[in-house]
């Protein structure tokens, strides 16, 4: 079995090459503001972003995609309720600085924050 022929289009023109330059860069602009309104959750991941309840345990194993639905919720929920406590647990402090509160950070939407950073 062949592969299909590749699609030919054609060449852009100045000012489209312009406007796809801009929309391209008004896209970027936004997800490094709002990273959380581009995150895309596989299902069982979005399962555990939409439960509602006030205690919630999220387990697996190395690499099953824990962190990053975790860290979602976390800024939803502080981004959303005024005086929120949140828990994130991790096994060791090293393991909360170095994956749990990177990622927190990296979908914190930034135009929220007011004074504050990560490093």
């Amino acid at each position: 079995m062949s592969l299909p022929d590749a699609v030919q289009y054609p060449p852009l023109t100045e000012a489209e090459r312009l406007e796809l330059a801009e929309l391209l860069y008004v896209i970027e602009t936004r997800k490094r503001l709002n990273p959380l309104e581009f995150l895309e959750l596989l299902p069982v991941q979005k399962l555990f972003f939409d439960c509602v309840a006030n205690l919630i345990l999220f387990f697996g194993g190395n690499r099953s995609g824990k962190t990053t639905p975790v860290a979602a919720k976390v800024v939803n929920v502080a981004t959303t309720k005024a005086k929120m406590k949140i828990w994130v647990v991790g096994e060791t402090f090293q393991d909360s600085v170095a994956i749990q509160q990177r990622k927190i950070w990296e979908l914190c939407p930034k135009k929220r924050i007011k004074y504050g950073n990560y490093d």
